[in-house]
């Protein structure tokens, strides 16, 4: 009896066991079809992201674009940043996808912003049917580079381009829709050497190299050696973009004269393209108005010569800070547009002191082989990203306060210098007051962007603010000009008649001091006579900041 009871166990212990390892192949079998099933659907997402395309909307993409991006990061989570921005790029429209990459963003938000301006620039452009010869626009401002650090900022407003080819001294008229009502037009130049040409490579296809990477990324512009000035407007805004590509054969001193009264009605600020690229390392000068927005924009754009940092980064730990010189010198074609028009300047370029400036060995192969050999300088976009700030922004983006403490700077040196031979209290006197105003239209402005309304007063009185802005550099033009060199107008930059001055500012002042030295016993009355000269312009400029008329 035992041995049965026994036996019966033992057969129902073979039996579950024989049940429990059915169940067991089961579940291994269910596991090894889900570990399939899994397999399958993560190289089904990961092929999926691989051939992601824009086809409809930004939004659309987008969504989907996240979608698997979430689904790629569980599935490998250490996947860097700048593997989703690539991938981002590569997937977007081909009309959208060269702008978004000449750009760099930094970040995938940088580079979602960046081609929602471009797409919305796009169908503003298909709206406007009714422009003449109308192609399409050029990069827009790419607002997301500057938000944060400028709140001056709004969403971006339609471009619409127009290219101009002209053979006199000044671009032909732009056609504007009849459709729209506009605000007085202000133009940003961009132009590079008229004699380049006949100067090599340095002086003439690096700046073409450099146009075509603002042009050419949004596919708008073959330059094929031809001699062409572009136009692009911006009808939505306040200003125009004059880009003078490569200029007629008339030297900048005659083209500035031509057009002296333009510019001193609409120039808002010139930007010098001369030796663009050299070599490595940046070198600044400008005037001081545009020092901020400067320093702002080398903040945003990545530094073609150094892996993960900005272009500020490098400049400021080579220069140890901030270096940025000014514009007193005649050695390049900023000098008629500020020294004569009084139109703010800015001259960068990469490179400084190379062998090969104004000799047959500047060529091509020196630039591919020790200049810029990727061109990766060319691109960096600094003069393309600056201009379309100053063209786009609602109020111009110039900061007279860092002027005011400036001239703060060159009022002390010049005491010094002077030793008691007279006195800069008039400055001293018309900087405090430049000084003043500076700071008061900053507070108006800062009062319009809180306000946040857009009405026809608001824009009105943006257009004001801008043009305060703009003409206060005019106010340091004298019309007698510098003593000893009348032709130069600037009494805060200018050349000096004596090239060993201890002084890069204020030229009449340097050369009523060099003069006195001429004679026996000095004139120290023709030097006070300067500095009041100096002190009325400075005191015209803070004038001009104010909006006041002097009585």
């Amino acid at each position: 009896m035992e041995t049965q009871r026994k036996a019966l166990l033992e057969q129902q212990l073979e039996a579950q066991n024989q049940k429990i390892a059915e169940m067991s192949n089961v579940q291994q079998e269910l596991l090894e079809k889900i570990m399939d099933l899994m397999k399958d659907k993560n190289v089904e997402v990961v092929e999926d992201f691989r051939k992601l395309h824009q086809w409809g909307s930004m939004d659309e993409y987008l969504e989907k674009f996240e979608g698997l991006k979430s689904l790629m990061l569980q599935k490998t989570p250490v996947l860097p940043d700048d593997y989703f921005i690539a991938s981002f790029v590569a997937g977007l429209k081909p009309h959208l996808k060269p702008f978004v990459k000449a750009l760099n963003p930094l970040s995938l938000d940088d580079a979602v912003q960046f081609a929602r301006l471009q797409e919305e620039a796009t169908e503003a452009l298909k709206v406007n049917k009714n422009l003449v010869g109308a192609k399409s626009p050029l990069l827009p401002t790419p607002q997301s580079v500057t938000s944060g650090s400028n709140p001056n900022s709004r969403s971006f407003g339609a471009w619409s381009g127009q290219g101009i080819t002209y053979s006199g001294s000044s671009a032909s008229s732009v056609a504007k829709p009849a459709s729209q009502s506009f605000r007085p037009t202000r133009v940003v130049t961009a132009a590079e050497r008229a004699d380049k040409i006949a100067k090599g490579l340095l002086f003439s296809i690096m700046c073409r190299a450099y146009a075509s990477v603002i042009t050419n990324s949004s596919g708008q512009l073959e330059l094929e050696g031809k001699l062409v000035t572009v136009e692009y407007t911006s009808y939505s805004n306040d200003f125009t973009i004059v880009i003078e590509v490569t200029k007629n054969r008339i030297g900048s001193t005659e083209w500035v004269e031509q057009n002296i009264m333009n510019l001193g009605s609409r120039a808002v600020s010139y930007l010098n393209v001369d030796c663009a690229v050299q070599g490595p390392g940046l070198f600044a000068s400008m005037t001081p108005q545009l020092d901020d927005i400067f320093v702002d924009i080398t903040k945003k754009v990545k530094d073609p010569d150094a892996e993960g940092t900005t272009i500020y980064g490098q400049w400021t730990a080579r220069n140890k800070g901030v270096f940025i010189q000014r514009l007193s010198g005649v050695d390049s074609d900023f000098a008629p547009f500020l020294q004569h028009a009084g139109v703010s300047s800015l001259d960068i370029y990469y490179g400084k002191d190379f062998p090969v400036y104004h000799t047959a060995f500047d060529s091509y192969d020196w630039m591919i082989n020790y200049g810029d050999p990727s061109f990766q300088r060319h691109a960096a976009g600094l003069w393309g990203l600056i201009a379309l700030r100053l063209a786009d922004d609602p109020i111009l983006p110039f900061n007279y306060v860092t002027y005011a403490e400036q001239l703060q700077e060159y009022a002390v040196i010049l005491s010094s210098v002077l030793e008691g031979r007279a006195s800069v209290l008039p400055i001293n006197t018309s900087v405090r007051h430049l000084l003043a105003a500076a700071k008061e239209i900053q507070r108006e402005v800062k009062k319009l962007r809180a306000d946040g309304s857009l009405g026809e007063v608001e824009v009105m009185k943006e257009r004001v603010l801008s043009d305060r802005l703009m003409l206060a550099e005019r106010g340091l033009l004298d019309a007698e000009g510098l003593l000893g060199s009348r032709w130069f107008k600037h009494l805060v930059y200018g050349p000096s008649v004596d090239s060993e001055s201890k002084l890069s500012f204020f030229p009449s002042v340097a050369n009523a001091i060099y003069q006195s030295t001429q004679v026996d016993g000095g004139n120290n009355a023709t030097i006070q006579h300067e500095i009041w000269r100096a002190a009325r312009a400075i005191q015209r400029a803070a004038d001009a900041l104010k909006g006041d008329l002097i009585s």
